[in-house]
């Protein structure tokens, strides 16, 4: 009977803790859901020799990032973004160094210009206008608010 008690009040244990923690998690997806945006994205014009980056920006000329995403191997990503992103830097990392140079293929796309339920067709290519000078050599660990 002891031993009947033991796990009894271990199973009452482990229930109300694992209710706190599904109320935690629980009120953590409802401030992600508040709180951020969801895209698809579907690019192209990479050459398949390095990883594409997607870098989630204030707007085209910030020099911080609210967060990254990362594509190895395929065209199609789904991501969710602050809503104060309002634009992505979409670059071909050609020699995975984690930066973006300006003799790598990118794309600045302004999220303003599309609604989150529509796949957004990211063209990438190399460009000598445009480029966001401001993000050039820098790591992504130094650009990279946390």
């Amino acid at each position: 009977m002891r031993k009947f008690h033991f796990w009894l009040s271990t199973l009452v244990i482990m229930s109300v803790t694992g209710c706190g923690s599904l109320m935690d998690l629980a009120k953590d997806l409802k401030f992600l859901d508040d709180e951020s945006t969801p895209y698809s994205l579907s690019v192209t014009g990479s050459s398949g020799r390095g990883i594409v980056l997607v870098e989630h920006l204030n707007n085209a000329d910030s020099t911080l990032i609210n967060g990254y995403d990362v594509m190895i191997g395929g065209q199609n990503i789904s991501i969710l973004t602050a809503q104060s992103t309002q634009a992505l830097l979409v670059f071909e990392d050609s020699n995975n160094d984690l930066m973006f140079q300006p003799n790598e293929k990118f794309s600045m796309v302004e999220l303003r210009l599309f609604s989150s339920d529509e796949v957004i067709n990211v063209e990438i290519g190399l460009k000598k206008t445009n480029v966001p000078e401001q993000l050039v050599n820098k790591p992504l660990k130094k650009i990279t608010q946390y």
